[in-house]
């Protein structure tokens, strides 16, 4: 005889497939609780019509009274594998006496009807159309006047003084607005200025100041984790004895009560093969919904009785032993969703001590490659990230030295990666302060600076670039802060404003720029062209100035 288990899902052309390409003509077809075949008695006649067809003997066994009442009423053989074997109650239990009560089940069902809306199209109206008026035309009579002889005059000459005149008029107008235009050429005294000091980045600082003869900038702490698993090749063996294991969910359908269980209270399959539970746990009561229960559930960790493969056995449901007898035997139940799993008797393939250190370098090496990959694609453009400014740490790694059916263990690390950086611009930002006050000295002591102008802050462009150079950073992550010494090159000139400086040099005259003070303050030399070469005066029209300041 061959069984068969079906699953909870199996439709009941699956179960006849599965019938069918049995090899034997004598099979035995185990049911369990709440499958999808249950769900009419109309699948269990498919299945009456189709054994009947193929010829071979089919039974049933179930757990499930709807599955029994419905294999019953279509003529199929069945019975509860459970009710076959009388076996004596065991002491493991922790009993509780109450009865269970009776229920009596209600049904309802409410329907709501539907409603649909519609509008009225709106209509439109066209307007008529309006003749116009037409206009009579009047002829008038028209007399002879007596004929005046006039010296002629020549409109051929007329019009040929009035082009003269304009084109007089428009030369004139173009030679003094509108072709006169400047290209000035400013080159603006050069600034050196080198720093020589510190900068301190942390994630505590909001603005960019120079303080305490150092820079101070926000700093932007960039973290991320990451857990790999990889396999590696074990190389030495071990002879094992191995209890299959595996997840059940015990149910009670018995009472509102909870149930305690013990640890190690036995678990039987419908084959006789004994699971324990690995810790003691509480069945939540069952609820009552609508007059109906509702059964409980609760999910344990189950371990095979015995060592070796025969324990590996499929989802199947699951009785207590220690109930039987008694009427919480029926009330309380087990289902595995799952195939329990690792029972073995014989040799297997382990990792040895090498290949595990061996292991642990390799992932090591692969989770930081991979963890340096990843961060680099968030760090934004404008971050400076230094040299030494990273920290790579490995949390934890997960170890399991048995091999699987292909001879590798495997391993789990845990790892973290953070950086700590700042902006370049913010650190230029905090110079710019010293920077003027020491440009503004520098100024006084060479007498280019005007009393007035003495006592107010220099503004600077930054005109050739910069370069930092840094030292190697002191980093405190728990405090997300960053020390360096710091060095800069940069080249400033003074700031000009162009617009007032267009607004100070329309109409005047070039020799009067070239012989006079420079219009502001910072211009090393200024190179003036004026076009047309007639020109000898800046228009004053700002828009025909054209300035370039190098």
């Amino acid at each position: 005889m061959t069984k068969i288990y079906v699953d909870k899902n199996d439709t009941a052309a699956s179960i006849v497939e599965k019938i069918i390409d049995a090899g034997d003509a004598t099979l035995l077809l185990y049911v369990p609780r709440f499958t999808k075949l249950a769900s009419s008695v109309n699948n269990f006649r498919l299945l009456k019509r189709e054994i009947d067809a193929s010829g071979k003997s089919v039974e049933i066994e179930s757990v499930d009274d709807d599955v029994l009442e419905m294999s019953k009423t279509v003529g199929i053989k069945s019975g509860n594998p459970f009710f076959k074997k009388n076996r004596r109650a065991v002491s493991d239990i922790v009993m509780v006496s109450e009865p269970a009560p009776r229920i009596n089940v209600v049904h309802r069902r409410h329907n709501e009807p539907a409603h649909v809306h519609s509008e009225p199209e709106a209509e439109t109206d066209e307007a008529p159309e309006i003749a116009q008026p037409v206009r009579e035309r009047r002829h008038r009579k028209s007399f002879a006047s007596p004929q005046i002889n006039l010296p002629k005059f020549s409109v051929k000459s007329a019009l040929s003084g009035i082009v003269v005149v304009g084109i007089l008029v428009g030369t004139a107008v173009a030679a003094t607005v509108i072709l006169p235009k400047a290209d000035i050429g400013i080159t603006m005294d050069k600034i050196n200025w080198d720093f020589n000091g510190s900068l301190y980045a942390s994630t505590s600082v909001k603005d960019a100041v120079f303080s305490s003869g150092q820079a101070r900038v926000p700093g932007v702490l960039l973290e991320k984790n990451k857990n790999m698993t990889a396999g590696y090749p074990a190389t030495g063996s071990e002879s094992v004895q191995r209890k299959a294991a595996g997840t059940i969910t015990i149910y009670n359908g018995y009472s509102s009560d909870p149930q305690p269980l013990v640890k190690d209270t036995r678990f039987s399959s419908p084959d006789g093969k004994i699971f324990r539970i690995t810790k003691a746990l509480t069945i939540p009561g069952a609820k009552i919904i609508d007059n109906k229960i509702v059964p409980s559930a609760v999910e344990a960790d189950v371990i095979a009785d015995k060592a070796g493969a025969e324990y590996n056995i499929a989802p199947a449901s699951f009785k207590v032993p220690g109930f039987q007898g008694t009427p919480k035997y029926d009330g309380f139940y087990g289902e595995s969703k799952g195939a329990m799993t690792g029972g073995l008797i014989g040799v297997i393939k382990v990792a040895t001590a090498t290949d595990m250190a061996n292991a642990k370098t390799a992932i090591t090496k692969s989770v930081d490659n991979a963890l340096r990959s990843e961060i680099a694609l968030i760090v934004p453009q404008d971050i400076k990230i230094l040299d030494g400014a990273t920290r790579f740490t490995v949390t934890k790694i997960d170890t399991d030295k048995n091999a699987d059916e292909a001879g590798n263990f495997k391993l789990t690390a845990y790892a973290n990666i953070k950086m700590i950086g700042f902006r370049e611009n913010d650190a230029l930002l905090a110079l710019e302060a010293r920077l003027a006050e020491d440009v503004r000295l520098d100024l006084i002591r060479k007498g280019s600076l005007t009393a007035s102008e003495a006592g107010n802050i220099i503004d600077l462009t930054l005109k050739e670039g910069y370069a930092f150079t840094y030292g190697a950073p002191k980093i405190d992550f728990d405090k997300k802060d960053m020390s360096i010494s710091l060095k800069l090159h940069s080249v400033w000139t003074r700031a000009i404003d162009l617009e007032k400086f267009k607004a100070a040099i329309g109409g005047k005259k070039q020799k009067e720029l070239a012989s006079g003070p420079l219009p502001s303050p910072g211009i090393k030399s200024m190179n003036i062209k004026l076009w047309p070469f007639w020109v000898r005066t800046i228009p004053s029209n700002p828009a025909k100035i054209s300035l370039d300041v190098r």
